[in-house]
């Protein structure tokens, strides 16, 4: 899961990197050449790393960014951002299949977190 996390997070800064610079010639580039981005990354030896993983997630999230520029240029956003790794990133296994199924603890509802003094 972490080396999944990991190539999403690096195929993310490296498009949003290409999409900023041929937007700083002021060229455009649409969703076709970003999404063919990874293949020829993936050919490249210190980022073959990238085949250990499924396409799948990474093609998504260029997706995403697809949508996070169309909502820029739609002025419903700001600029995407690069992304870093965070603590939610890492996944222990328990955490991570519990919180998958639901099964994880819920918080109890205002009403009776204000019997108890904890909802204002």
């Amino acid at each position: 899961m972490s080396r999944t996390f990991g190539c999403v997070r690096k195929v993310d800064n490296l498009a949003l990197a290409a999409r900023t610079e041929a937007w700083a010639r002021q060229e455009r580039v649409n969703h076709n050449a970003t999404s063919a981005m990874p293949t020829a990354w993936k050919k490249t030896e210190e980022l073959a790393f990238l085949n250990d993983v499924s396409s799948v997630p990474l093609q998504q999230t260029l997706r995403h960014l697809q949508t996070a520029f169309t909502h820029f240029f739609a002025k419903r956003a700001k600029y995407p951002r690069f992304h870093e790794r965070q603590r939610r990133d890492i996944m222990p296994g328990g955490l991570g299949r519990t919180a998958a199924r639901g099964d994880a603890p819920r918080r109890p509802s205002c009403r009776r977190r204000k019997l108890i003094g904890t909802c204002f």
